[in-house]
């Protein structure tokens, strides 16, 4: 990755990919304030295997665990998948986690079922900066007619293909994520912190 990509939540927090040799950072970040300077995790490239648009990335975790009598497990090791669509945005997928090393050695990727799965999508800095020239959610018309877009079946085969994958997606939240993002952006609406704003104005 030549520049930061981050996926945007449905609430404040940004969760950020950044590429630096051969270390892959995840940083925890907000619409309304910088990164965390510390990173949220920490990855170390073990291997990179590209096939068509699928980037398979072997991955060794280096963050300590905290309050643990084992703070390095030996299954710290895990597989993560990025789906390059072009330089606005890629999609993101963690496929196995909790290995050991030698069940990472001797993992086989699937790549042909790896298009029928369900990928988050994280957008480029540039793609960002683009998509906040777009108009602001203000009014509660505004946000009802996201939410219209959101419910109106428009994503149905996107949710199936998410239940089918059984993504590791605490409460779904990623997915609301996912799809408020998509649904102000179709709507011609800056995704950015479009999450809490929708929310707010459909108390009113």
């Amino acid at each position: 990755m030549n520049q930061d990509y981050s996926f945007l939540t449905a609430d404040i927090e940004v969760n950020t990919l950044r590429q630096g040799n051969d270390i892959l950072y995840k940083l925890k970040c907000y619409t309304n304030q910088p990164c965390q300077a510390r990173p949220a995790k920490r990855y170390r490239i073990i291997e990179s295997i590209k096939t068509g648009d699928f980037t398979i990335l072997k991955l060794e975790q280096l963050d300590t665990l905290q309050l643990t009598t084992d703070p390095f497990p030996l299954t710290r090791y895990a597989v993560h998948v990025i789906k390059i669509s072009d330089n606005k945005q890629l999609g993101y997928l963690t496929l196995r986690s909790g290995l050991t090393r030698q069940e990472l050695d001797a993992y086989q990727t699937d790549f042909s079922a790896l298009r029928e799965m369900f990928f988050f999508t994280y957008f480029s800095v540039t793609y960002l900066k683009e998509l906040s020239t777009l108009k602001t959610v203000t009014t509660k018309a505004e946000a009802q007619s996201i939410l219209d877009y959101f419910k109106s079946g428009n994503f149905n085969s996107l949710i199936e293909t998410y239940k089918k994958a059984g993504v590791p997606d605490m409460y779904g939240s990623g997915l609301v994520g996912e799809l408020v993002s998509r649904s102000c952006i179709a709507k011609g609406y800056n995704p950015l912190g479009a999450g809490p704003a929708i929310e707010e104005l459909l108390k009113q």
